[in-house]
């Protein structure tokens, strides 16, 4: 099954947000839905994410060097998880 997004996503002027907002089309569900959110940069590489995936409300909290980071995430406001990654 594939899904297929079309996504507009602006950093704002002056002010450390990058809104978006997609539509989305999942031949999973046979329908449409629009995720949205935004990343507010906090400082010194830590990020928060909330997050509506078009279903459910999700919140990401990030911290990120110029080769790593680590993600703390919130799912459905319910469930932990964490997501490391390291570009090499």
């Amino acid at each position: 099954e594939q899904a297929y997004y079309l996504t507009a996503a602006k950093r704002l002027p002056r002010v450390p947000i990058a809104p978006y907002v997609s539509l989305n089309y999942s031949e999973w569900d046979e329908g449409f839905n629009i995720p949205f959110g935004a990343t507010i940069d906090l400082s010194h590489g830590f990020s928060l994410q909330p997050m509506y995936d078009g279903d459910r409300g999700h919140l990401l909290a990030s911290f990120a060097t110029n080769r790593a980071s680590v993600t703390f995430v919130w799912a459905w406001f319910e469930e932990p998880g964490i997501a490391v990654s390291y570009g090499f």
